[in-house]
């Protein structure tokens, strides 16, 4: 084009490279030459849900090919130095479900990110250690168990741990958190939270844990599947149950101190009294089984009567089925069976009940 001398600016564009300097402004005057103008990369284009870091790395290059683009939420521009195929990884407080993405400068296509779900923390701080430590997280619209992203543990200075631990949820839901433990107890012992809007990471309230005490005690001697109750004249709301080990033993916490707790044992077929502290003393109950005949056949109708251990006495009247009596104590028994018009041999009967 024919143009008059003067000075004049001199721009250049392409929808996917970058230039050392897109723009200069020249003199013209007779003959002169037009300046050339540098490449200095490749332009990336992403638009965002959200204000984020990205990470980039290319495949096969030094260390030096690495380095992070600070993303506003809109439309975001930037220029990668070298051709290649990049690897782009978000890193904040929201999850991007397409993450890891790649980008090829030889095929330039804009990267659209939008994320799906945030980032929901809290932590935990326990008076010491514990191992069997956990954090459970409950979804109170699905009623579903929600997997933790993370859980970490740091000491603070005063020795007590902080247990940190994080999760993913879409906006709009509602959670209870519940810390478990084996030894130890939480104040508060549960917590909720709700997760609205689209900024994060989404703070749970605190919660302290500390050691708890502990009820144990022996059934003796040994018996299993004994069922132990405990509760607290403290604490109406208060009912915990556990049943004895093969070894007749059991323990039941962490519960709280300065509390009274009262503890019952019971099981079909003993009898179980209160031993020393919270230990207990069992007796196998006995069965009786006796039967009256005419001949060959059952007499229906006699009434017999029972007495024995500890003021035991009952009347039966029979039919066709034989008398059976369960859950007796050890000890002597008195039989006798009562009918009028009828004599029976023998009249009466004594009968040792073993354990």
């Amino acid at each position: 084009a024919s143009l008059l001398p003067g000075t004049y600016t001199v721009s250049v564009t392409h929808p996917f490279w970058c230039w050392k300097e897109s723009e200069r402004e020249v003199t013209l005057e007779t003959d002169s030459v037009l300046p050339a103008f540098e490449q200095s990369g490749y332009l990336l284009t992403v638009d965002v849900s959200h204000a984020i870091l990205l990470n980039f790395s290319i495949a096969n290059q030094e260390k030096s090919d690495f380095g992070t683009f600070s993303l506003t939420k809109s439309t975001n521009r930037f220029c990668l130095k070298k051709p290649g195929i990049y690897r782009l990884v978000p890193s904040s407080c929201y999850l991007f479900a397409e993450a890891p993405y790649t980008y090829d400068t030889a095929s330039p296509v804009p990267l659209s990110l939008t994320a799906t779900e945030f980032l929901v923390t809290g932590t935990v701080t326990i008076a010491t250690d514990d191992a069997s430590m956990d954090v459970a997280v409950t979804n109170l619209q699905t009623h579903s168990k929600v997997p933790l992203k993370d859980k970490t543990k740091k000491e603070l200075e005063n020795g007590a741990i902080e247990v940190t631990y994080e999760f993913w949820s879409t906006t709009g839901q509602k959670y209870q958190i519940k810390p478990t433990s084996e030894t130890l107890l939480f104040s508060p012992n549960l917590q909720t939270v709700s997760v609205s809007g689209d900024s994060c990471p989404v703070s749970v309230p605190d919660i302290a844990g500390k050691a708890g005490t502990f009820v144990a005690g022996t059934i003796s001697p040994a018996v299993s599947t004994v069922l132990v109750t405990l509760t607290s004249p403290d604490r109406s709301e208060l009912k915990l149950t556990q049943i004895t080990d093969e070894n007749g033993q059991y323990k039941i916490g962490p519960l709280s101190e300065g509390l009274k707790y009262v503890v019952s044992a019971e099981k079909a077929g003993f009898e179980i009294t209160r031993g020393e502290n919270y230990d207990f003393i069992a007796l196998k109950l006995s069965k009786l089984t006796t039967t009256v005949q005419l001949g060959d056949a059952p007499l229906v109708g006699v009434l017999v009567s029972v007495s024995g251990s500890r003021g035991y006495r009952k009347n039966v009247q029979l039919d066709t089925e034989p008398l059976v009596l369960t859950g007796l104590v050890p000890g002597d028994y008195f039989i006798r069976p009562l009918m009028k018009e009828y004599s029976f041999t023998p009249a009466s009967k004594m009968l040792t009940v073993a354990e």
